[in-house]
């Protein structure tokens, strides 16, 4: 089996938390939990003994990544400092180019949000590891079924509700859908065909690296063009600011989903805080 390398995406304006949360110190690099963990370091040790992390983050929270995941024992992550947001497929293609010129093209990405809760780290791993042969072909979601109508998420329609009822490790996905109002986010959980997108991904570096070249050739050359780990602001300035999921995934053919057995939120609004913190109904 393929090593797994995680791409820890760490940004963030800090603005869906205010005043918790902050420009300054993002809810990524809170402690929410009673384990006294941050949610950035929750993220990077549910895969510690795969490869070390690849981290993309702003410059000016390039030494609070470090010092946070070096007193969780994970000192040899690799922390590459973006002088600009510029959205994720940037951010990716930045870590899929370090990769390229560090030969570790016989790996697999796993593309992880710093600040989402997970209920069960070893669970959640075994549901990448049995995802990891479609990745060999194919870029991997990981859809979360919805319990309720929830309008915060977007969602995945997967092609067949039968395939994720049945053994299946993975199903065919049909459409991407944006955050919906609530009457159609109720018609959602009644087909059984849509799930929460998690933004959490899984492919080859070679998927990666074609998918990069096909449907994003402009960005892919610009990337290039920087060095990963002295970027500059005259070198990342002309980047093009895109999401990855318009950019590539919206268009690749090879998109599959592989349903999550675990829990698990984002906390973007203050109703999934608050639930969190008293610990009401945290994965509703």
């Amino acid at each position: 089996m393929r090593r797994l390398r995680p791409i820890i995406l760490c940004g963030g304006s800090g603005a869906r938390l205010r005043p918790v949360s902050s420009v300054q110190r993002p809810k990524q690099f809170l402690k929410l939990k009673k384990n006294d963990r941050t949610m950035l370091q929750e993220t990077a040790l549910r895969f510690k003994d795969d490869a070390p992390p690849i981290v993309v983050t702003a410059q000016q929270y390039a030494d609070e990544v470090r010092a946070q995941l070096e007193a969780v024992g994970l000192s040899d992550a690799i922390i590459l400092a973006e002088p600009l947001a510029r959205n994720t497929a940037p951010a990716i293609g930045l870590a899929l180019y370090y990769m390229q010129l560090n030969n570790l093209q016989d790996e697999d990405i796993l593309v992880l949000p710093s600040d989402h809760l997970i209920n069960n780290a070893n669970r959640f791993r075994l549901d990448v590891l049995d995802a990891q042969d479609a990745a060999a072909e194919s870029i991997v979601l990981f859809g979360v079924e919805p319990k309720t109508a929830n309008t915060q998420y977007g969602y995945i329609e997967v092609a067949d509700n039968a395939c994720v009822a049945s053994d299946a490790k993975v199903c065919a996905v049909s459409a991407f859908k944006e955050k919906p109002n609530k009457i159609v986010a109720a018609s959602y959980l009644r087909s059984g065909r849509h799930y929460w997108n998690s933004g959490i991904f899984l492919m080859g570096y070679e998927v990666a690296l074609a998918a990069y070249r096909e449907f994003a050739p402009a960005l892919w050359y610009q990337i290039q063009n920087v060095n990963p780990l002295e970027i500059t602001h005259t070198d990342y300035e002309p980047i093009v600011e895109k999401a990855f999921d318009r950019l590539i995934l919206e268009y690749a053919p090879n998109i599959v989903m592989r349903k999550c057995t675990v829990k698990w939120a984002d906390i973007g609004n203050w109703p999934v805080f608050i639930r969190h913190i008293f610990g009401f109904r945290l994965f509703q």
